[in-house]
């Protein structure tokens, strides 16, 4: 729900599936009472816009490598052409989190934190 995906599936099924169906890596998300991070990917379907998922995944790659002001103007871009793409939301809020964030707050792991499984 917090992505807005039909389909999410985690980095051990995403490699079990090869190339055999289309995936937009979504990022590395916290559960609640899961310890370490999983890599979650969606399982894309024949409704999904495809023009998206190159920059998606490029402004996800700026997040994780700490350009926030590059990452934050393409996921900008990409929310005004897609704007029902709920997982470029998602990201966009979390761009948006990192660069508020008080300096001392710990921003350096961009981290998807959900509320709840």
């Amino acid at each position: 729900k917090f992505f807005g995906c039909e389909i999410l599936i985690a980095k051990d099924t995403r490699e079990q599936l090869e190339d055999r169906f289309e995936c937009r890596r979504i990022g590395k998300v916290k559960v609640v009472n899961i310890a370490r991070p999983i890599e979650l990917f969606e399982l894309l379907t024949p409704k999904t816009n495809s023009a998206v998922l190159t920059d998606y995944e490029q402004a996800l790659q700026w997040l994780e490598s700490g350009e926030l002001d590059s990452a934050s103007g393409l996921i900008q871009k990409i929310a005004r052409e897609f704007p029902d793409d709920a997982p470029t939301q998602a990201l966009r809020r979390r761009i948006s989190e990192i660069q508020q964030a008080p300096a001392e707050c710990d921003t350096s792991e961009p981290i998807f934190k959900l509320p709840n499984k």
